[in-house]
Formats: C-alpha cells, structure tokens, sequence
C-alpha cells in the first residue's frame, strides 16, 4: 500500500484578525492509484491481409523491398496520403518505367491500385493512371482511361487532367478529330476557370502541341510547344523530351 499526502487548505473562520495557521500535511493511508491505459487497438496494418498483387511485385522486384514495405504499411494503417506519396515514387522506379513493364504495371494497377480510387486524392489517382498509361498501347491506355470518367468529373482538377489524359491517347491512336474536340472545349474550361494549376497547364498545353504535330500545324505546335514549357519545369520533363 502506498501513502497518499493530502495538503490541508488554510481556514478564515469570521473576521478575526489573528494570522491563517500555518499549512499542515495531513498524512492517510489509502490504495495507490493505477493508471491503466486503455488497450489500444490492433495496428490497421495487423488486420489488412497482404495484396497478392503487392506480393507479386516483392517476387518480380526484390530490389524494390524498402519501397514496397513502405507500400504495405501505408496501406495497412490506412495512411492514404503517404500511400499515395510512396505509390508515386515507387512507379518512378527505373525498372517500372521500362517498356517492359507494361503488363505487370496494368496487373499491379488493377490489383493493388485501383480499389484505392475512392479513398486518395482525385487529381493524384489520374497522375497515377496516367503513369500506367504511359508504356502501353493507345488502344489498351484508353480501355484504362475510360471507367474513370464519372468519378474524375466530380473534381474540377481530375477532370481537367483526365481529358487531357484521353486527348493525349486519342491523339496517339490517330483519332484526332476525337482529340480537337475534347482539347477545345478543354480550352474553354480552363479558361473560365479560376487559379488553374501549373501541371494541368502543363498536360493540356503538351497534349496540344502533339494534335498540332499530328496535324503538320507548325505555328500551333509552336506556340503550344512554349505554352508548354512555360508551365512545366524542366527538371519534370524526360532527358529525351527536353528541348535542345
């Protein structure tokens, strides 16, 4: 048993001008206190079965393993936007960004990625899909792009990079009438629209400039081609794309 020390409080009885009398401990025994937290609950991590498709990347790319644990408990504890973060570095990843790549990008993508859709960011997720987009087939990108329009159109951001996402692929599979027609009314969006990020400037003006290449419009492809440059740092753009 522990003692517990309780201080007597000084007492003015009337109007008596006689000094307070002096504090005196008052000493008594009693059961010590226990602090007991409450029992915390299970780690999100410890009650989220693995991903067979995260897996399937552990076996393809165990170089990638730091990455990938960061991956698994971001996702565990329901961390989604550090998930989000470290899903972006990790496409970014030399082996991924192969040609190579792009079946087991669309496999990772439709295992590990896409159920994430509704938790994270709308703008992010496009920048993801447009990442898996990037190595495959105009045909295969667009069957990718396509589910997606509903759910990017409820954010003015997502939906503008979402367009210029499908413009991009339109333009590449040679449907450039598809293409003009999205990127004009595009254009008048952005137009009308207040503080437009730099990046979404920045896809739309690059989608542009390759309409105007495809349609031998030198004059366009130019002024797009700076419009282009204007909102994108350079550091951001390929070695190979960079202008020389």
């Amino acid at each position: 048993q522990a003692e517990a020390l309780e201080i007597e409080a000084p007492r003015h009885e009337g109007t008596s001008s006689a000094p307070p009398r002096p504090l005196r401990p008052r000493r008594r025994l009693g059961r010590a206190t226990v602090w007991r937290p409450r029992p915390r609950r299970a780690m999100a991590a410890m009650d989220v079965e693995p991903s067979p498709a995260l897996e399937a990347q552990r076996k393809a790319h165990p170089e990638l393993s730091e990455l990938q644990d960061q991956l698994a408990k971001y996702r565990g504890a329901k961390l989604y936007h550090q998930l989000t973060q470290a899903l972006l570095e990790y496409l970014a990843s030399p082996p991924l960004m192969q040609p190579a790549a792009a079946s087991e990008l669309v496999e990772f993508f439709e295992g590990f990625i896409k159920p994430l859709e509704a938790k994270v960011d709308k703008a992010k997720f496009v920048n993801i899909l447009a990442i898996i987009c990037k190595p495959q087939t105009a045909s295969k990108a667009l069957e990718l792009i396509a589910p997606f329009e509903a759910s990017a159109s409820k954010h003015r951001d997502s939906k503008f990079l979402w367009q210029a996402l499908r413009a991009e692929k339109l333009v590449l599979s040679g449907d450039t009438d598809a293409a003009k027609e999205l990127l004009d009314g595009l254009a008048k969006e952005i137009a009308d629209a207040y503080e437009v990020d730099a990046q979404i400037q920045s896809q739309f003006h690059k989608t542009s400039a390759a309409l105007w290449k495809a349609l031998s419009r030198p004059q366009d492809y130019y002024k797009s081609s700076i419009q282009f440059l204007l909102f994108t740092p350079m550091a951001s753009i390929p070695a190979e794309e960079r202008p020389r």
